[in-house]
């Protein structure tokens, strides 16, 4: 599961925003590197989806496990995503980093 913290911010003029996830085929990128106009292409279909509702920040998680799975059997150990509001709006979402100092992204695994 992907564990994200985070809300629409202040001001912005939609009641919700649906936010996708997709599977970035290439993880040969850097943080610190990466632009608009290199970074990797996104899978054509979302590998799950989000909607993003008020201003309150709050947990919001996505179900990444077949495609874990799926890239693990593949004999990946590094994998990215991208996500992306799903249509156009004039909202914008912001989500906590690992940056900040509570509810940072999170990836949680279970062994099984």
């Amino acid at each position: 599961m992907l564990k994200l913290f985070g809300s629409e911010v202040s001001g912005s003029q939609e009641p919700s925003i649906n936010v996708a996830v997709y599977a970035v085929a290439n993880s040969a990128w850097g943080e610190s590197t990466i632009t608009d106009a290199n970074a990797p292409a996104i899978g054509a279909l979302p590998l799950g989806n989000i909607l993003v509702s008020g201003t309150t920040p709050q947990s919001y998680t996505i179900d990444l496990t077949s495609y874990l799975k799926q890239q693990q059997a593949l004999g990946k150990s590094i994998v990215s995503i991208a996500l992306v509001g799903s249509v156009y709006t004039n909202g914008t979402v912001a989500f906590n980093s690992r940056e900040d100092t509570t509810n940072v992204p999170q990836l949680l695994i279970n062994g099984g």
